[in-house]
Order: structure tokens, then sequence, then C-alpha cells
């Protein structure tokens, strides 16, 4: 795979977890890893990257949430915006192994179906508790 690396650090304030980018392509596939704050700061560099990574006509493009320790909806809204855009041309795009806090945010999100497990093999399984159906009793 080949590989591009970006960095990003906030500018005005210290940043304790810098936001890094790291793009491997091969010719079926686009993995982007992120690591650190993805938001309202950081997130136009996640597009910028996805936007070129998208146009080499992979079959899919993985993001991979792994290492990323702050996720606001900002950061979520790129992912999808980029899943829109993907699927107009037919190309799969699926958030792989998200840490612990971009878990609970896509779950929150009612967006869990986007995860895969870390073998890339559908979507990862909940950690939240299934809630009962509507009129049901515990």
């Amino acid at each position: 795979m080949s590989q591009l690396t970006r960095h990003t650090l906030r500018r005005g304030s210290p940043c304790l977890d810098p936001f890094t980018i790291r793009v491997e392509a091969d010719a079926s596939s686009v993995v982007v890893l992120l690591s650190g704050e993805l938001d309202l700061a950081t997130s136009s560099e996640l597009s910028a990257t996805l936007d070129p990574a998208s146009a080499t006509g992979p079959g899919e493009v993985v993001v991979d949430l792994s290492a990323v320790t702050f996720l606001d909806t900002r950061g979520v809204g790129v992912i999808l915006a980029a899943q829109e855009g993907l699927r107009a041309r037919s190309v799969r795009l699926a958030v792989r192994r998200p840490s612990p806090v971009a878990r609970r945010l896509l779950a929150r999100l009612a967006l869990a179906g986007l995860m895969e497990d870390g073998d890339g093999h559908g979507p990862a399984p909940s950690s939240a508790p299934a809630s009962a159906p509507p009129g049901s009793r515990r």
C-alpha cells in the first residue's frame, strides 16, 4: 500500500492529542487512519483527505477510528457526507475499529450500521444494552 500522512495541529491552543491522518491505498481500497481529536477544528482536514481519496476509484474507503480520542457531530457529518458522495459512485464507505468514544457517539446517533468489526466483516457488536420493544415488560 502507498502511504500519505497529514498532521494537523490546532492553532491558538495547546493540543494534547494532535489530529493526524494517514492514508494507505492499493488498487481496491483506501484506508484512512485517524488519530487524536476529530471535531470542528479538524474536520476540514478529513474532508480534504476523503475527497481526493474517493476520486481514485477504489471499491471501498475505510475510515479507521481506533486512535480517535474525541469525536463530535461535525466529524461524523464529514464521514456521512463522504459516504453519500461515494455511494453515488458505487463505492462503499465503512468505519472500522472505532475507539470507545467514537463507538458511543455513533451508537447514540443510531449510526452503528456504519461500524465494522476489526476484520472488516459487517457491523461491530454494540456495547449498548438492548432496549425492550415498545409495550413489552422486562
